[in-house]
């Protein structure tokens, strides 16, 4: 009988771990991606923490991505056709993207910034 208590308490816990780890991956993946299904319309991006969120977006062509530091460090973009200039804390970078493609791009001052644009 105690064994069979033993299993039923871990089977418990292993289901609640299962479920808070699937909820967790969901949480991840909306913030990280961005879909906009707009045409002529503005995608924001955020720079806070040393990231950008979202880090990868899919975008229509003639839609324009606008980059907003929160951070309290400038940051540049670099990739493909972005070549931006500093960006200071509450200062805002905005590009039209209108050639279909994947655009790599990071922070050529914190190269560890990364993320992407696919332009559909």
């Amino acid at each position: 009988m105690k064994k069979i208590k033993v299993i039923f308490v871990f089977g418990i816990i292993s289901f609640m771990f299962l479920i808070g780890c699937t909820q967790q991956e969901s949480t991840i993946t909306k913030s990280t991606i961005a879909i906009n299904t707009g045409s002529g319309t503005t995608q924001n991006v955020i720079i806070e923490n040393f990231s950008f969120t979202p880090k990868d977006i899919i975008i229509n062509a003639g839609t324009t991505v606008t980059w907003v530091n929160k951070d309290p460090a400038n940051h540049e973009l670099l990739g493909g056709e972005i070549q931006s200039p500093a960006i200071s804390t509450g200062q805002t970078y905005s590009h039209t993207f209108d050639t279909k493609g994947k655009i790599d791009y990071y922070c050529s001052i914190h190269p560890s910034m990364k993320g992407s644009i696919t332009v559909e």
